[in-house]
């Protein structure tokens, strides 16, 4: 895969990112390109796997929030912010 210099630093939020194939595979691939990549779902340990593997492939992980409640969706939002923003 070819880098794009121009996605590098740019951030990404994924939701479901353990439990659909095709998003494990796209997280990879912007792993790849250098991008940060939060990645949000319902299990953190999960989660937690996809991130570490995009901080081995050159991307900056980030695995946070239970989805379905809706207080920890805005904390999700917070989160990324601080934590891309000081990466």
């Amino acid at each position: 895969m070819d880098l794009h210099e121009n996605l590098k630093g740019k951030t990404v939020v994924i939701t479901g990112g353990k439990a659909v194939f095709y998003a494990v595979n796209l997280l990879y691939a912007y792993a790849k390109q250098g991008m940060n990549v939060a990645v949000l779902g319902r299990t953190l340990s999960k989660l937690e796997e996809v991130r570490d593997k995009i901080n081995e492939l050159g991307g900056n992980g980030l695995a946070v929030c239970d989805v379905v409640d809706k207080g920890q969706r805005y904390q999700c939002k917070e989160s990324c912010k601080r934590y891309f923003r000081k990466s």
